[in-house]
């Protein structure tokens, strides 16, 4: 039986958010622009902000814009394992969420967790099939896992969506390198850099 929740208990919650995205507005990243390293400040503010949306979470314990949005704290803090925590934790509250499966499988494959790094990214290519970018994700997961011709298909079918792109083709030359033993075999992105 779901939660009924009192008036108090909503007003409560809806104001714990409301403090929290003000503390984080402008300071997280979305896409590809980043605001660069928080100062000890901005830290401070956006640990602040994490921690209210958990006083919110202890509420509405299934609401994942508050554990998306404690994930991408975490990942501007640069605190990988926790934001991966939580961004899992809300596309498993709701498996509809493609920026959770999106950024979880970012995150997975940059720790080198290739197993959940392939399952969050079919499961965001999955809820919107159309976008490039998740076909990359996708492709650069298969290459973590070892799985070398899912990588290069993914990699190839990107390439077709987006044959101009300069990511396509980079991933699909890091991918070829691999193949051919121009290059090791990464066990995750930071094998890449």
């Amino acid at each position: 039986m779901p939660h009924s929740f009192s008036d108090a208990e909503i007003q409560r919650h809806n104001r714990l958010c409301a403090e929290a995205d003000a503390l984080a507005e402008g300071e997280l990243y979305f896409g590809v622009n980043s605001p660069g390293d928080p100062d000890d400040a901005t830290a401070a503010k956006l640990r602040r902000a994490a921690y209210l949306f958990q006083q919110a979470l202890d509420i509405h314990c299934d609401n994942e814009s508050a554990m998306f949005m404690i994930g991408k704290i975490y990942q501007r803090l640069d605190e990988d394992i926790e934001a991966l925590t939580w961004f899992v934790r809300a596309f498993r509250v709701n498996g509809t969420n493609a920026d959770a499966a999106r950024e979880a499988g970012i995150a997975a494959t940059d720790l080198g967790d290739a197993p959940l790094a392939v399952e969050m990214c079919q499961a965001a290519v999955a809820l919107d099939p159309q976008e490039p970018g998740l076909i990359a994700n996708l492709a650069l997961a298969y290459l973590i896992a070892g799985d070398l011709d899912l990588a290069a298909a993914a990699a190839q079918h990107r390439l077709l969506r987006a044959p101009k792109d300069a990511i396509s083709h980079e991933v699909a030359r890091v991918i070829s390198e691999v193949r051919t033993g121009r290059r090791p075999q990464p066990k995750s992105m930071r094998d890449l850099q």
